[in-house]
């Protein structure tokens, strides 16, 4: 929020616009736009607030690019399943992303599940430069096993469901 972007945003376009922009990449940010992760819950506030950024940058003919989860999982499933670690966030994730394809589908076609999938748990797990401080291969490569399978099933159910577009992961050169 240091730009203050999300009560800005309308102002940003235009200058993006100005810039010459034809796309622009953003993610959405998976603990606010549902209040209830089990359930599937959304935050219609929040949600609109996509709805409205998405219909100004199409109206000033810039493409949404949107990132499923950057470095954002909700702490919640970090404390009730141990995060990445858990089948079961790889299922939640899921249900969130059609949630997501159902809602903005009109208007978005390029999607990525992740960025940089592998940052988070090398620098926690492997590097241990961050919380918990504590290297753990298996940790580690179980994360990287679940981001892989969330990926190939959010594209298998995207495909299923016939959204046009594209849907895809932004890797890392590491």
């Amino acid at each position: 929020m240091a730009t203050d972007f999300i009560n800005r945003f309308q102002e940003d376009v235009q200058l993006m616009k100005l810039a010459g922009l034809t796309h622009y990449r953003t993610s959405i940010n998976w603990s606010r736009f549902l209040t209830d992760y089990e359930n599937v819950t959304v935050d219609e506030e929040y949600a609109a607030y996509y709805d409205q950024l998405f219909d100004a940058l199409l109206a000033n003919g810039i493409t949404p690019m949107i990132c499923l989860e950057h470095y954002e999982l909700p702490g919640y499933l970090l404390e009730k399943y141990g995060g990445w670690g858990s089948k079961t966030v790889v299922e939640l994730f899921v249900r969130y992303a059609e949630k997501v394809f159902a809602r903005y589908h009109p208007k978005v076609t390029r999607w990525f599940t992740f960025n940089e999938p592998i940052v988070v748990q090398t620098r926690v797990y492997l590097d241990a430069l961050r919380w918990p401080y504590e290297q753990n291969t298996s940790t580690w490569m179980q994360w990287n096993y679940h981001k892989v399978l969330a990926t190939a099933s959010v594209v298998k159910r995207f495909r299923e469901l016939g959204y046009p577009g594209t849907v895809g992961c932004i890797l890392n050169p590491e």
